[in-house]
This record gives C-alpha cells, structure tokens and sequence, in this order.
C-alpha cells in the first residue's frame, strides 16, 4: 500500500509564451506534469524533454508563419505554472 512513499515524482515544466503586443509579457500556455521520470540519470526528464520540444516547434512554426515579423516566442521554465 505504501510502495511509491518516499519516492519524488518527476519535477513539472510550464510552456511560457510572451504577448506579440508586448515581447516582456509571460503568459501560460501548457504544464507539463507527467509522472514519468527520465530514462537514465543525468538525462532530461520526460516533461522537460516534451516541454522544449513543443517550444521548439511553436518557436519554428511562428517564425516561418510571419517571417519574423512578430516577437512572438515560447520557452520552458522548471516547476508548476508561476504567475
């Protein structure tokens, strides 16, 4: 019954994104919360690993869709959403 007691979860990753009117805004776009743990040690975690690469892709998807026209940008900061 206590088999998981002790043991740390997997740390949250949030999706951040700033505002195409304001480039210092940080808007919440997704958490990643996954309990799953990184393959090996020393390697990403499986929420930081799905949290850059949908930052990746949306960073690469806004660039080729307003040719850079619009500060638009996504990142990943470790933890649950922060207001």
């Amino acid at each position: 019954a206590l088999s998981g007691c002790g043991e740390k979860l997997a740390e949250p990753y949030t999706l951040y994104r700033n505002s195409p009117l304001d480039a210092g805004m940080r808007l919440h776009f997704a958490t990643f919360d996954s309990h799953e743990k990184a393959i090996s040690p020393g390697q990403a975690s499986f929420n930081q690993e799905n949290c850059q690469m949908d930052a990746d892709l949306l960073n690469e998807n806004v660039a080729r869709l307003n040719n850079g026209q619009h500060p638009a940008r996504f990142w990943c900061e470790k933890g649950a959403f922060r207001p």
